[in-house]
C-alpha cells in the first residue's frame, strides 16, 4: 500500500477516524507505485553553501541568514562551521537571499535564489570583503552580531533580526539554527523532544498545546535575546536533557516609570489581532513589572491523502482519496507580575505571578472516497468535526538568590506553586453515501 499525504497552511491536524474500517488487511496488502501528488503537495528543499573572504579564507561561525527576497522577512538563521560551510534544511519552494555578518567583514548578500521543491542546491561561495578603516582617527563602533556563539550554548540577539517586527517568540524559535518543530507542534533540539522552555531563567509549566498558543501569542519585540543552551546546567535535573529555550524579554535599565502599549494586526486568509501593556517602575531596591496581552487569531489546514492496495487475487488496486478542511479560532489572555527586591548589596528576593487563558474553539469537515482504478466512485464517507478547548493556568513563584563570591558562586532557593486545567469537548458525524445512487446507508454515527 502507498500513502501520498500533502498538506497546506499549517498548525492544525485533522484526524478522519474512518480511514481505520476503510483499509482492511493492510499487513498483507502488497505495495503500488504511488500516484502523482496534487499541486499543493510542498516538497521542502536543502541549501549548501560556503563563506570566503577576499583571500579565499574560510569564514568560521560567521552569521548567515535565510531572508525572503521579497521583504527581507527572516526565514531561518545558522552559524557557519570550523570550514565557513552553511547548509539550510527544509526550505520551502519560493525565492529567497542569503545576508553574512562577520566581525570585520562588510555584510555579505547574494543574488535571489529560487529554490524548487525536492531539490537540493549548493551555492556559490559568498564572498565577504574586509570592512574600512579610516586612518588618522581611531573609532571603535560596535554591534551586537545576529548570534553569538558562547561556551555551553549559543544567543540569538532577536533586537538584531531583521524584519521582526510582527513577528512572534514562536516564528524567532522556528528560525533559529538547532531547533525544530515538527509537524505535530512538537519542540526539538538535535533531533531530541522534550525541550524545556524558560522565561527569564524561570521554567514555563504549560501543556505542549496551551505553551504553542502562548509563543505564537507573545511579540517578538518584548524579546531581548534567545539562549539555546545545548549543555543544560546540573541545576535542571532530567528535566532539560534535550536541550534548554530560555526567553530574556526586555528589562528596562533606568530608574523611573515606563510603560508600552502594543497592538498588532494581520490579514492572510484569515485575521488575527492582538495587542498589551507593559508597565513597571525601577528604583534603587524594589523593581516591579507588570504586563498583559490579549489577542484573537484564526488559521486552517487543508489536508489532501491519497492511498492506493491492492490485495492478491484482484487485478485492480483499490484507492482511497480523502480531503479535509480544518479550522481553529484561538482567544487568548496573558498576564505576568513581578516584584524584585534587593535585600542587601549582593542578594534580591522577588515573586512573579502568571495567568494564561485559552479558548480555542475549531470545527472540520472531511470526505473519503473508494474506488477501483479506473471505476467511479462506489462510496463517500462526509465527516464533520467539532473540538472545543478551554485551558486555565496560573502559578507563583517565590525566589531568593545571593552571590557568595567574586567568582560567581551562588545561592538561590525557589518555591513554585502551578496550576493548569484545561476541557476538551470533541465529536465527530461520519455519514456514508453510496455515489451510485447518491443517496445514504443507513443512518449518521456520531462519536463522541
Amino acid at each position: 500500500m502507498a500513502i501520498i499525504s500533502s498538506r497546506r497552511s499549517g498548525a492544525m491536524r485533522l484526524v478522519v477516524p474512518v480511514f481505520l474500517g476503510l483499509l482492511p488487511g493492510l499487513a498483507a496488502a502488497t505495495t503500488t507505485p504511488p500516484r502523482a501528488c496534487p499541486a499543493d503537495t510542498v516538497r521542502q528543499s536543502s541549501l549548501t553553501g560556503s563563506l570566503r573572504s577576499r583571500e579565499g579564507k574560510p569564514l568560521a561561525f560567521a552569521n548567515v541568514l535565510l531572508l525572503q527576497a521579497a521583504d527581507s522577512s527572516l526565514v531561518k538563521a545558522t552559524l557557519s562551521d570550523a570550514q565557513g560551510h552553511f547548509t539550510f534544511a527544509d526550505v520551502r519552494p519560493g525565492s529567497y537571499r542569503l545576508r553574512a555578518q562577520q566581525l570585520g567583514y562588510r555584510d555579505g548578500r547574494s543574488a535571489v535564489v529560487r529554490v524548487v521543491g525536492g531539490a537540493a542546491l549548493t551555492l556559490p561561495p559568498l564572498v565577504l570583503g574586509a570592512a574600512a578603516q579610516a586612518l588618522g582617527e581611531v573609532q571603535v563602533l560596535g554591534r551586537k552580531p545576529v548570534i553569538e556563539r558562547q561556551l555551553d550554548r549559543f544567543v540569538v540577539h532577536v533586537d538584531q533580526l531583521p524584519a521582526v517586527a510582527g513577528g512572534s517568540a514562536y516564528d524567532v524559535i522556528k528560525s533559529t539554527p538547532g531547533v525544530t518543530v515538527t509537524a505535530n507542534d512538537a519542540i526539538s533540539m538535535q533531533g531530541k523532544s522534550g525541550v524545556l522552555v524558560l522565561i527569564d531563567d524561570r521554567p514555563v509549566r504549560l501543556s505542549q498545546d496551551a505553551l504553542l498558543n502562548m509563543l505564537r501569542n507573545m511579540p517578538a519585540e518584548s524579546m531581548q535575546s534567545l539562549e539555546v543552551i545545548t549543555t543544560p546546567p546540573a541545576k535542571y535535573d532530567a528535566e532539560g536533557n534535550a536541550g534548554i529555550l530560555n526567553i530574556r524579554t526586555k528589562q528596562r535599565q533606568q530608574a523611573g516609570w515606563n510603560a508600552d502599549l502594543t497592538l498588532r494586526g494581520a490579514q492572510g486568509h484569515y485575521s488575527r489581532y492582538g495587542g498589551g501593556a507593559v508597565a513597571g517602575i525601577k528604583q534603587k531596591r524594589i523593581d516591579l513589572n507588570g504586563s498583559y496581552f490579549l489577542g484573537r487569531t484564526r488559521s486552517f489546514e487543508d489536508i489532501t491523502q491519497y492511498a492506493t492496495q491492492r490485495v492478491p487475487g484482484q487485478p485492480l488496486p483499490t484507492e482511497l482519496q480523502a480531503a479535509s478542511h480544518y479550522v481553529r479560532t484561538a482567544r487568548y489572555h496573558d498576564a505576568k507580575a513581578q516584584l524584585d527586591v534587593k535585600t542587601g548589596p549582593k542578594s534580591s528576593a522577588g515573586l512573579v505571578a502568571t495567568l494564561y487563558v485559552l479558548g480555542n474553539p475549531s470545527a472540520g469537515t472531511g470526505t473519503a472516497r473508494t474506488f477501483t482504478n479506473a471505476q467511479p466512485s462506489d462510496t463517500t464517507v462526509l465527516t464533520q468535526s467539532r473540538l472545543a478547548t478551554s485551558s486555565f493556568n496560573y502559578s507563583v513563584d517565590g525566589y531568593y538568590t545571593a552571590r557568595l563570591d567574586s567568582a560567581g558562586k551562588t545561592v538561590s532557593l525557589d518555591a513554585n506553586y502551578a496550576r493548569f486545567s484545561t476541557d476538551q469537548q470533541q465529536d465527530f458525524t461520519n455519514q456514508t453515501m453510496d455515489d451510485t445512487r447518491a443517496q445514504p446507508v443507513g443512518g449518521a454515527e456520531q462519536l463522541r
